[in-house]
């Protein structure tokens, strides 16, 4: 029983540890762009960058030249071997006397899992993987690219997002847009979704760092995000937007006072020169008239105490 229970625990752990067991793909599932790099403890200790471009017909194209002919150019093909799973890379090498020598190269497919690919050198008669000979390490090019040119603007007391849509790629259908979120140091947080390409955020915009990014999202999924806008809101822009928004009128006033609001109003509080408070009155009315008649003539403060915050405006009474 223990060696049965030994014999499973082995099998399970070879499986986590090799994901293609049980992984069925073929050649046609790496054609395409791929990022990443390629190294080698053996030769040199390099580790230089790649881009590799594989071809429906084989052919390849890579950035780093390690797998590239330095003589005869654009002779360079590779297959897949499901048998032995492994990547077979050659190019012309050398032409002498009428002869053809081709250099050929094997990589193990050590970790090939949706977009990240892991292969390591296998000599060509020898099934076993080598990573200090060579590991290329790739990640497959972003078929679906994120929105474009963010700008993000403070209008009144809304931040205005305006970007570009990205070119869809053929065979995809983009359906809009996820808009992303963080104030300060918070975490991000989708807040809303959108088909169109602007958006107004509308809120109490406090003093500090609003950040925002955005994704596409296509029926093939979520696109990586968009650059990431900051806008800073200061203490005084804050200010300045909720007193355009408020409106105290006439002034001189004599008999009447009238008090218009944008924006909700909380309440209403006089005060004469020394600070005295003189009345107060409640919010809700978007213009509000307020009797004056019976206060001494003077110097007068009114504090309007709004849901955004408040404002202070002075006023003459005769």
């Amino acid at each position: 029983m223990k060696k049965t229970i030994y014999i499973l625990t082995l099998f399970l752990i070879s499986i986590i540890q090799n994901p293609l067991f049980a992984q069925e793909y073929a050649f046609e599932d790496i054609i395409g762009t791929w990022h990443g790099y390629i190294s080698s403890e053996t030769f040199g200790g390099y580790n230089d960058p790649m881009t590799m471009t594989i071809f429906e017909n084989g052919f390849y194209t890579e950035t780093s030249g390690h797998l590239m002919p330095t003589i005869y150019p654009n002779t360079q093909q590779c297959e897949y071997d499901a048998e032995t799973n492994r990547m077979h890379w050659w190019y012309l090498q050398l032409v002498y006397a009428g002869q053809y020598f081709y250099q050929h190269f094997y990589y193990d497919v050590v970790y090939f899992n949706n977009d990240t690919l892991e292969m390591h050198y296998n000599y060509w008669d020898d099934p076993e993987p080598h990573p200090q000979v060579g590991t290329i390490f790739l990640v497959r090019e972003n078929l679906i690219p994120p929105p474009l040119n963010l700008t993000v603007e403070i209008i009144e007391n809304n931040m205005m997002l305006n970007w570009n849509a990205p070119d869809v790629p053929p065979g995809s259908e983009l359906l809009g847009y996820n808009i992303y979120y963080k104030f300060d140091d918070e975490m991000f947080d989708m807040i809303d979704f959108i088909e169109e390409t602007s958006y107004t955020h509308s809120g109490d915009f406090q003093p500090g760092i609003h950040s925002y990014y955005l994704t596409a999202l296509y029926d093939l999924g979520e696109s990586d995000p968009s650059v990431e806008v900051e806008v800073e809101v200061l203490i005084t822009s804050i200010a300045d937007l909720i007193e355009k928004k408020i409106n105290v009128y006439p002034n001189p006033a004599s008999e009447i006072i009238n008090i218009h609001s944008d924006i909700d109003v909380n309440s209403i509080l006089i005060y004469n020169s020394t600070g005295q408070a003189v009345r107060k009155l409640g919010g809700g009315a978007i213009t509000q008239s307020i009797s004056v008649n019976e206060l001494p003539e003077g110097l007068y403060f009114i504090m309007v105490n709004t849901s955004k915050g408040s404002v202070t405006k002075k006023i003459q009474i005769r």
